[in-house]
């Protein structure tokens, strides 16, 4: 083999992660990433271990997606055992913090913020990985910066992809979460009757995109989870929100009515993403919000509650 990097992702990121070879290779910086460079009817376990094991570094496209991948995890074990540069490449906010095995690994690690358009730091990275490789660069692609555009609660929010009302923001104004301007048009259930029977670990009380990776992790999970499937059919990014995201939406419902297509006033109950470990009639529950006065309740998954959507930006 010769290469210099080693490219983990998960597939589901693979725009990402080809975009990524792609502009270290103009840099002449040589990648190893799968399926490409697999030789037909080999082994995939043995070939990338090897793969890893003759890299002078690897990036990692770090997501939600990858976040939940065991065959990421295991590239990233097997270069940490080998001591291997680790370069995270952070391509949405997902919290390394609630990944133990990841957190364990990189925590100490320089991360490459590269959200919400992962182009923009392609830059960084080259410069990075070619001090680490030893590569001379010629083709770093630098965009031009756009103005920094700051926000408060309130504010309308639209991207060109999303459209929503802010609700919690950064010190800086430059990062937080928006809430979709409408709610579904019917009463959905958590999720359908024997997923309700057990517990799947979406547990985190303050991060629904936490949350959402879980349920995405289930085979099939479009047809059994149809509160979360009607976040992420508003597109890339949104997600069902927390206890206590929808709390916080709650908690500024003055400021966000204003600008929203319906108001939070024209329901009554929302689904959080956060499960309960509670049980009702013998099926687990799940917790909502009144958002007529804050009031939270855990209640069995196949309920009916409206739904909102949330991103973070």
């Amino acid at each position: 083999m010769n290469h210099d990097v080693f490219i983990s992702y998960s597939s589901k990121n693979s725009a990402a992660a080809q975009a990524i070879c792609h502009q270290l290779e103009d840099n002449n910086i040589k990648c190893w990433m799968a399926p490409r460079d697999i030789p037909v009817g080999a082994k995939y376990a043995s070939v990338i271990t090897q793969a890893i094991k003759e890299c002078k570094a690897v990036v990692l496209v770090f997501s939600e997606y990858s976040a939940i991948s065991p065959w990421v995890e295991s590239e990233i074990n097997i270069a940490f055992s080998n001591r291997k540069p680790i370069v995270p490449y952070k391509i949405d906010t997902t919290p390394l913090e609630n990944y133990d095995e990841f957190y364990l690994m990189l925590n100490n690690r320089h991360w490459i913020e590269a959200y919400p358009d992962f182009k923009t730091r392609f830059a960084d990275l080259v410069t990075v990985i070619s001090n680490l490789v030893g590569a001379k660069t010629s083709n770093v692609t630098k965009p031009t910066p756009a103005p920094a555009k700051t926000y408060k609660v309130g504010d309308y929010y639209n991207d060109g992809v999303r459209e929503g009302v802010v609700f919690e923001v950064t010190a800086d104004g430059r990062h937080g979460k928006i809430v979709s301007m409408k709610e579904s048009a019917d009463f959905l259930e958590w999720s359908d009757y024997a997923e309700q029977k057990r517990l799947i670990g979406a547990n985190s009380e303050t991060n629904g995109a936490y949350n959402m990776a879980k349920v995405k992790a289930i085979f099939g999970w479009q047809s059994k989870y149809p509160a979360f499937k009607w976040c992420a059919d508003l597109g890339e990014g949104w997600y069902l929100p927390s206890i206590e995201e929808l709390l916080t939406i709650y908690k500024y419902e003055d400021k966000l009515n204003p600008k929203l297509t319906y108001k939070l006033s024209s329901c009554s109950w929302l689904w959080s993403s956060t499960e309960s470990d509670q049980q009702y009639n013998g099926y687990f529950c799940a917790w909502n919000v009144d958002m007529s006065n804050g009031d939270t309740y855990y209640i069995n998954k196949g309920f009916l509650h409206y739904v909102r959507a949330v991103s973070a930006f």
